[in-house]
C-alpha cells in the first residue's frame, strides 16, 4: 500500500487516484466502475512452496482468495457495459468457469507463449457481463513473445510499442513504422523512418529488431 501510494505521488496522480486499502473479498464497488482489472494468485497453497517474503507468498498462492474471489468482486464493482480483465495461468480451467459463475463471458482471450514451441504460460481474459453485445463476436488469439532463438517476435514488439501509445493508434500503423525502420537502406530513409515512428509516439530503435 505504501509503495503504491508513493508511485501515485511520484507520477503526480494524487488528484486523480483514490487508493483504497481493503480485502477485495469484502469490497463492494456498488457497480460504479467502468473497468476492473486484476492478476490473481495462480496456485492453491497446497500446489506451491510459499516464499518467506509475505508479499511474494500472497501474490503467488491463494492464501487470501483466488480467481473466483476476483470475479465475485468484479461482479459487485463493475457497471453495466463495463469491462473486467484479468491475467491467469493459461492452463487453469477456471479461466473459463470462474467468470461464467459470476455472470461474465469472455470477449477476448490472449494466450501468451513465452518462447516458440512451448505451451501458453499465462493468458489475458477480457470479460463483459452476460448479455453484453461484445460477446456476440468473441476473439481468441495467441501472442508468442520470443522465437526459437530467443529473439523478440514482431508481434511482441508491436504489442510493446502499442502498450505505450494511445489506444487510437492502430496496430497496423505501428507495424508499418517498424517495417520502415528495418528496411531503411540509407541515412535519408532512416531519418524519414525515425521521424514517422516518433510522430506516432514510438521509440525509434531499429537495432532492437
Amino acid at each position: 500500500h505504501d509503495l503504491c501510494q508513493r508511485t501515485i505521488t511520484k507520477n503526480k496522480l494524487d488528484a486523480r487516484v483514490e487508493l483504497v486499502l481493503e480485502d477485495l473479498r469484502h469490497f463492494d464497488g456498488h457497480h460504479k466502475y467502468d473497468l476492473v482489472t486484476g492478476s490473481p494468485p495462480y496456485f492453491a497453497p497446497e500446489d506451491g512452496v510459499a516464499s518467506p517474503h509475505d508479499q511474494r507468498a500472497f501474490c503467488r498462492l491463494e492464501f487470501r482468495g483466488g480467481l473466483d474471489d476476483y470475479c465475485e468482486c468484479a461482479s459487485r464493482a463493475l457497471c453495466d457495459g463495463g469491462t473486467f480483465a484479468f491475467v491467469m495461468a493459461a492452463q487453469d480451467s477456471r479461466c473459463e468457469s470462474a467468470p461464467a459463475k459470476h455472470g461474465f463471458g469472455i470477449v477476448r482471450r490472449v494466450d501468451v507463449v513465452f518462447k516458440a514451441g512451448r505451451k501458453p504460460h499465462i493468458c489475458v481474459c477480457v470479460c463483459a457481463r452476460l448479455g453484453d453485445p461484445r460477446l456476440a463476436s468473441p476473439v481468441t488469439e495467441t501472442l508468442v513473445l520470443r522465437d526459437g532463438e530467443g529473439k523478440r517476435t514482431r508481434a511482441y514488439r508491436v504489442w510493446q510499442e502499442r502498450s505505450r501509445l494511445p489506444s487510437m493508434v492502430p496496430a497496423e500503423d505501428v507495424e508499418a513504422a517498424l517495417d520502415d525502420l528495418v528496411r531503411a537502406q540509407d541515412r535519408a530513409a532512416l531519418v524519414d523512418a525515425v521521424a514517422a515512428a516518433e510522430a506516432l509516439g514510438m521509440r525509434a530503435d531499429p537495432g532492437s529488431e
